[in-house]
């Protein structure tokens, strides 16, 4: 998992590249269905390299993911049975509305930093 971790771990996207491909070249014949999969990837996995260093880790973070996971199955846990199959959805659908309501205004370190250079890759990436 290690080898497979180096990736996420560099300054650049080129050098992550050069990374998968030691991964690539080391586990290829043991794992050819994870490496294939993740060469088919790799552009979306790496995406967050075209963002500005101070941003990157917030951006390959899953913290907050797990913690509102963690809130949904929480909740899920106190009700002892679902009158039908929707239940569930609206559990989910309000502990989303809670959590994006209670995290919206969240600041991200660094962003104000480098608030200039994303505004011009938006504006480039939009044609504004």
């Amino acid at each position: 998992m290690d080898d497979a971790n180096k990736m996420f771990r560099c300054n650049n996207k080129e050098e992550a590249i050069g990374k998968f491909n030691e991964f690539k070249n080391k586990w290829e014949n043991k794992y050819p269905n994870i490496i294939y999969n993740t060469e088919i990837k790799l552009g979306e996995l790496l995406r967050f390299y075209d963002y500005p260093s101070r941003i990157r880790n917030l951006l390959k973070s899953t913290n907050i993911i797990e913690i509102m996971n963690e809130e949904i199955r929480r909740r899920i846990k106190t009700v002892s049975s679902f009158p039908g199959g929707d239940f569930a959805m609206k559990i989910f659908y309000l502990k989303s509305i809670e959590f994006n309501s209670k995290h919206a205004f969240r600041k991200m370190n660094g962003y104000y930093k480098c608030h200039d250079e994303i505004k011009e890759m938006f504006n480039r990436r939009y044609y504004l």
